[in-house]
């Protein structure tokens, strides 16, 4: 439900045109994912065994950071090229995960 909220959200700022919509929406995007990360982090460490889940966890953190770098990369191109396909793709990476 939280990353249809998300992916919802990141569609609207498409079609929004005041800059109080924007950052309204914008806020509730990263608070939703961040919260969805944190339940990620608790989900991988319930599932691995006790002497896998620190690795299990600095992996899934490493793996999230990695996603960082190149999606702010990704972000930047996006916004060059079409500014309307970013808000697609974003709205699309939070349905597929």
């Amino acid at each position: 439900i939280a990353l249809l909220i998300a992916a919802s959200c990141a569609l609207a700022l498409d079609f929004v045109s005041s800059s109080s919509a924007v950052l309204a929406l914008s806020c509730i995007i990263v608070s939703v994912l961040f919260t969805c990360i944190s339940v990620l982090s608790v989900f991988i460490v319930e599932i691995f065994p006790t002497h896998l889940r620190a690795m299990a966890v600095s992996l899934s953190l490493m793996v999230g950071r990695i996603g960082t770098v190149s999606g702010s990369l990704l972000i930047g191109t996006l916004l060059e090229i079409n500014c309307h396909a970013m808000f697609f793709v974003i709205g699309g990476i939070s349905l597929g995960i």
